[in-house]
């Protein structure tokens, strides 16, 4: 079994995820960013400069500069970054959190779908590295799992079918460190596929995991929002996601 994070958002991952999400996931990114406007008003009156970290496929990127903005977008999987070149144009950098950001004096930085947690710094290094790129008055965007909505709704065991795959997750909860084990079975034709099977570990932030941080970073308090989704709604316990947004 595959228990290395670096291979686990391979193209068997990306084919997984194209096929498997309830809503179409073009769709899914979509509206995700014609909501962003929601949170980041300017969005709408002026064209930005923003950075996509970890930008997977490229579907965000993409919808972004459809509206007119300017995006640099990067990401860890040299895999997510050929499909996003092939699928949606989008000629992203190989890199990942802990390198310092392509460019800097820029209005937005982007972290979506619950991109960070996979390695211990990752939190630490998105709000370093933000900070130096950001121009005064920048916003940085994170979209994460609620620990607190997780907890009381996820299912230890669920099975995912696609082509001539099924996919057997298993998750394992630690409330006591906010960490999550996922464990994928994965068989071709019922057959179990070792390769191709894999476990992820990751950490699920809380609001205040993020005002420590942001605060370490020199971010102020005051500057910090958090939201329930990324129409700005409320946050609170059986808020889904927990959106938030931190302003230079």
């Amino acid at each position: 079994m595959n228990r290395l994070n670096t291979n686990y958002f391979d193209n068997f991952y990306i084919d997984w995820q194209n096929n498997e999400i309830s809503e179409n996931y073009v769709e899914f990114c979509q509206k995700q960013i014609n909501n962003l406007s929601h949170i980041v008003p300017s969005l709408k009156k002026e064209k930005r400069k923003i950075i996509d970290t970890c930008c997977g496929c490229g579907f965000h990127s993409k919808f972004l500069i459809d509206k007119g903005h300017h995006v640099i977008s990067f990401d860890k999987s040299e895999e997510m970054l050929n499909f996003a070149y092939k699928k949606n144009g989008i000629l992203g950098k190989r890199q990942s959190l802990d390198e310092e950001f392509p460019e800097n004096h820029v209005d937005l930085i982007l972290n979506l779908n619950t991109s960070i947690g996979y390695k211990k710094n990752d939190l630490k290094n998105l709000l370093r590295n933000s900070y130096t790129s950001l121009k005064k008055g920048g916003i940085l965007i994170i979209d994460l799992m609620n620990p607190a909505f997780f907890y009381k709704n996820f299912e230890e065991q669920m099975i995912f079918n696609f082509k001539d795959y099924e996919v057997n997750q298993t998750i394992k909860i630690n409330k006591i460190y906010n960490s999550i084990v996922s464990t994928w079975d994965v068989y071709k034709n019922n057959e179990y596929s070792k390769d191709l099977s894999r476990e992820l570990n990751f950490k699920l932030y809380t609001t205040n995991d993020i005002i420590c941080s942001s605060l370490y970073y020199n971010f102020t308090l005051s500057n910090i929002s958090f939201y329930g989704d990324m129409k700005g709604n409320e946050f609170h316990e059986n808020s889904p996601r927990l959106i938030v947004k931190i302003t230079k």
